[in-house]
């Protein structure tokens, strides 16, 4: 699915992230897959030769800070725009748990003013 996405026209690409079942790293995987053969900074590595927008999608807020590290670590190869974003309302019952908004939103704005010069 990357490789298609890569080669898309389309300007940004959303991608899912959670913790796996298999390891503590972050992992490309959209709930109720826990597996993945893709880790958050593989993925990172992929797409360092575009100029695509990412749209990271954290199904986990436990992801969040070491992924947040990851784009701090590997900035000078991203060329495009990042949108982090979670589910912090719970739209329905059948939805899953939402991820805790105040630590949500106080890491990524910690991480925003860290890589915005």
């Amino acid at each position: 699915k990357l490789e298609e996405a890569l080669k898309n026209p389309l300007m940004f690409i959303e991608a899912d992230i959670l913790i796996g079942s298999a390891s503590p790293s972050p992992i490309m995987a959209h709930p109720p897959h826990t597996t993945s053969d893709l880790t958050f900074s593989e993925f990172l590595k992929e797409i360092k030769s575009t100029s695509k927008g990412l749209k990271l999608d954290f199904k986990d807020i436990n992801a969040l800070q070491s992924c947040l590290n990851e784009l701090e670590t590997q900035k000078d190869n991203i060329n495009g725009p990042i949108i982090l974003n979670a589910d912090i309302v719970r739209a329905n019952p059948q939805c899953a748990q939402p991820v805790d908004a105040q630590r949500f939103l106080s890491e990524s704005l910690a991480f925003a003013f860290r890589v915005i010069p």
